[in-house]
């Protein structure tokens, strides 16, 4: 049995994330107070604001966000569960715009997908059309 490896958020980067989100809202507030923009200041209070709350969240949320253990891989953020070692065929890491991720190949990927919720499974569907299929499941 071996040591699992346990990663959380970085909560420095979430704050900061709601700290820059939490900027743009206090312009958009300052656009409807100051200069009557009503359009512009909603649509930048509501999608910031939005941006704030998912950071904010973040920073909060404590639980393990990737698990490696004797049994597999659990990402909660991928929400299919446990993915066991039997079924991965292979690992590497694939870096995209300076952000890295774990990418696996597993013997029924399609199995792994029909896990995701519907809105999750619309959202990976347009990787596959950009060329980031080889890194199915990040």
């Amino acid at each position: 049995m071996t040591e699992d490896l346990i990663y959380y958020n970085s909560r420095k980067r979430h704050a900061l994330l709601t700290l820059g989100a939490l900027a743009f809202v206090a312009m958009g507030v300052f656009m409807i107070v100051s200069k009557g923009y009503w359009g512009q200041g909603l649509v930048t209070i509501l999608f910031f604001g939005t941006g704030a709350a998912v950071g904010a969240w973040q920073f909060f949320d404590t639980r393990p966000r990737l698990q490696i253990t004797d049994e597999g891989i659990l990402d909660r953020t991928l929400g299919v569960g446990l993915i066991p070692w039997t079924d991965i065929t292979d690992a590497y890491v694939r870096s995209i715009n300076h952000e890295y991720f774990i990418c696996l190949q597993v013997l029924d990927e399609q199995a792994y997908l029909n896990r995701l919720p519907p809105l999750k499974r619309k959202l990976l569907a347009p990787t596959r059309h950009w060329g980031l299929r080889r890194c199915p499941l990040t």
